[in-house]
């Protein structure tokens, strides 16, 4: 009777961490990084996946995630709602991580989210990227540190002025029982916008035209001869894109 009963308390516990939801202990793990309200760039064109502006790595302290099932998924998510939720990566930035970039909406100007949970099976860097991944089928998991990196990329070509407006929260890593915000579990961490409004502005000019040809006519060279001349005038100036 006594193996009995142990027999019954281990499917009982076995069972329940198998069909249990990710439940976080404490307050979200709330990140809030400030892009530039303003960002003047040249009108050069530009690589693509160069980086124009980046946050570095920011940080909160410890969060903690408990009663996951075996079979829980990690998402790296832009925040339900948001532009960049719905659309997929258009380039990768070079950024050493080759985090993909999606639009803001200003022409020629992308933005790439990387994080790092800290947390297992995903320690390393991750890029917001709307996936989901298998977890590692552990109960508890303590999130030391967890962090999130922003950089406004340029997608290639020129890039022209504009205003980008962003959703704040704009991303987030959950823990769920299955590939979807709807399924049970909880928000490991935000990444809040202490600005959500981007304003670039393209300076200078670039030529359009490779070479114009202007006919100047003939002129008798003697008629140059023994003229008086004045000072210099105003050296010209050319912008270069």
């Amino acid at each position: 009777m006594r193996r009995l009963y142990l027999a019954l308390i281990l499917l009982f516990a076995y069972s329940g961490h198998g069909y249990a939801s990710c439940k976080r202990s404490g307050n979200e793990g709330a990140i809030t990084i400030t892009p530039p309200s303003q960002l003047v760039v040249d009108s050069h064109a530009y690589t693509a996946g160069e980086v124009l502006w980046q946050s570095g790595w920011v940080s909160t302290s410890e969060v903690t995630m408990d009663g996951c099932s075996r079979d829980y998924k990690v998402g790296f998510l832009y925040e339900p709602g948001s532009a960049q939720s719905n659309t997929s990566a258009t380039i990768n930035a070079n950024d050493g991580n080759n985090t993909p970039v999606f639009s803001t909406g200003i022409s020629g100007v992308g933005i790439a989210i990387k994080t790092q949970t800290n947390a297992g099976p995903y320690d390393n860097v991750m890029p917001i990227d709307n996936t989901y991944h298998n977890g590692d089928g552990n109960k508890t998991h303590h999130a030391m540190a967890p962090a999130y990196n922003v950089e406004l990329v340029a997608l290639g070509g020129p890039i022209t002025s504009g205003t980008a407006t962003f959703q704040s929260p704009l991303a987030r890593v959950s823990f769920r029982d299955s590939a979807t915000e709807d399924s049970g579990g909880d928000i490991l961490t935000h990444l809040y916008l202490g600005n959500t409004q981007l304003i670039m502005k393209a300076m200078g000019c670039r030529v359009e035209t490779p070479a114009i040809t202007v006919d100047l006519g003939s002129v008798n060279l003697g008629s140059f001869a023994n003229r008086q001349t004045a000072g210099a005038g105003e050296p010209a100036r050319v912008w270069r894109g």
